[in-house]
């Protein structure tokens, strides 16, 4: 019964949602809801939870990564289903080009053994015909009571660019308040991006390095990220930036040059370069 609840959300974010780009990544952007508020741009558990009679189950919090606000969802006893349903976020939006990951930060609670989820799914053609290209998910199943950097790789099924993609979070699968905290949520490539816009002052240090790698910046946006990746582009670290001076553990990499890249939430590259790793 649950999974009919969750998955009718989804069809009715493809069927009834307009198009529009991701601009409320980070949960900036509220509106009334039913003496709730739900946010822009996002179908969520409050459009069938408080019409059937229940509390609101996706609530605006200060609790953040950056900006002034997150979202949190949690499951709860679904009085129409009779048992525990998700508490959710849809987003359908237009891409043009085939994404390598679904990226996000999240903080997740249980009260019980349970799980939550995160995915996105690649869509080519229209609504009343979609071909999947590509699928990514996550299972969140591990208790994080600090922002945690979440990533779901996608798979590609066939060649094709998708011209739509599906994004979807999940609280809870099993038990009721299950609680899972999302912001800076988004779609990312490792090839090269949108935009470039270098910083004036990055510093990535020492090199080569053994233990550590250093990364400071002469300023900092609301919204930035760094990926670290091997020769092979395989990425080996991914966080976001939260202050201007960053110390990472690579103890566990191996000998070798590695790449690095900063970029926004829109994944506009602000600076890229190499170090070396000496073991």
């Amino acid at each position: 019964m649950k999974r009919l609840f969750t998955m009718a959300a989804i069809f009715m974010a493809l069927n009834f949602s307009a198009f529009a780009q991701l601009t409320n990544g980070g949960f900036e952007n509220w509106h009334p809801f039913m003496g709730a508020e739900n946010p822009d741009d996002w179908s969520n558990s409050n459009q069938l939870a408080i019409p059937g009679g229940d509390s609101a189950t996706c609530f605006k919090i200060t609790d953040r990564v950056s900006g002034a606000y997150a979202v949190k969802i949690k499951s709860f006893f679904s009085t129409g289903l009779g048992g525990t349903a998700s508490g959710y976020i849809v987003n359908q939006y237009p891409v043009s080009t085939r994404p390598a990951s679904l990226r996000f930060m999240y903080k997740a609670y249980f009260a019980k053994p349970d799980s939550s989820y995160c995915s996105v799914s690649l869509y080519l053609g229209p609504i009343s015909d979609l071909t999947l290209v590509g699928y990514g998910d996550i299972l969140l199943d591990a208790q994080k009571t600090t922002y945690t950097a979440g990533i779901a790789n996608i798979s590609y099924f066939n060649a094709s660019t998708p011209d739509s993609a599906v994004i979807s979070c999940y609280a809870g699968t099993n038990q009721n308040n299950s609680v899972l905290y999302i912001d800076d949520i988004g779609l990312s490539s490792n090839n090269a991006s949108v935009k470039t816009t270098e910083l004036e002052k990055v510093s990535v240090y020492p090199s080569p390095a053994t233990n550590e790698i250093n990364i400071s910046v002469e300023t900092l946006s609301t919204s930035m990220f760094v990926s670290i990746m091997d020769i092979t582009g395989k990425e080996v670290i991914y966080d976001k930036l939260t202050s201007l001076n960053s110390t990472y553990n690579i103890s566990s990499l191996e000998s070798g040059i590695y790449t690095y890249k900063i970029f926004d939430l829109l994944n506009n590259s602000q600076a890229s370069g190499k170090f070396s790793v000496l073991k």
